[in-house]
């Protein structure tokens, strides 16, 4: 399977007090790593400082249980993906980008996968490029666990995305 993995998370208080991070639902991209060759994924969504994060939000469709905002700059967002769920407990979810955005055209026929912890504050993402048309077989296929290997790999070899660095101890 060709893929690009990403792992989304809640940075800690002091990492977000650093990067002026205020919204306790955002979710930073702290390590990707892909298997294909033009490492095409979703590297060119980056914000100004480099840095690529999505702010979780209660979904609107009755599957899903939370929506990945990607920040346009200012208060707008457009939605990423809906994390559907289609399996009770097993915090796996599938998901696309809408095909009618223009900010998310590049992507549109791509297939996402998820992993999550319960509380959703890591947030794991595998694209599958041109995946959406079999998007439903590659979901039964994770839930069944035939990605696990391929998924570990991704995850021992996934480098640090953006380097979230602390310059300076700040009391609270």
């Amino acid at each position: 399977m060709k893929a690009v993995y990403y792992k989304f998370e809640k940075l800690d208080a002091l990492v977000k007090q650093e990067y002026n991070i205020r919204s306790n639902n955002r979710l930073d991209c702290t390590f990707s790593t892909s298997h294909i060759s033009d490492g095409r994924g979703i590297d060119k969504l980056l914000n100004s400082k480099g840095q690529l994060a999505v702010y979780l939000e209660k979904a609107r469709h009755p599957l899903g249980m939370y929506s990945l905002q990607l920040p346009l700059g200012g208060i707008d967002s457009i939605n990423l993906s809906t994390i559907m769920l289609n399996c009770d407990g097993c915090n796996k979810g599938f998901g696309a980008p809408p095909k009618h955005s223009e900010v998310l055209s590049d992507y549109r026929d791509d297939a996402f996968l998820f992993a999550f912890t319960p509380s959703y504050d890591k947030v794991e993402l595998i694209v599958i490029p041109e995946g959406r048309s079999n998007q439903k077989a590659f979901y039964g296929r994770y839930v069944d666990g035939d990605f696990d290997g391929i998924i570990e790999q991704m995850r021992s070899q996934a480098q640090p995305f953006f380097s979230y660095k602390r310059t300076q101890l700040i009391l609270l």
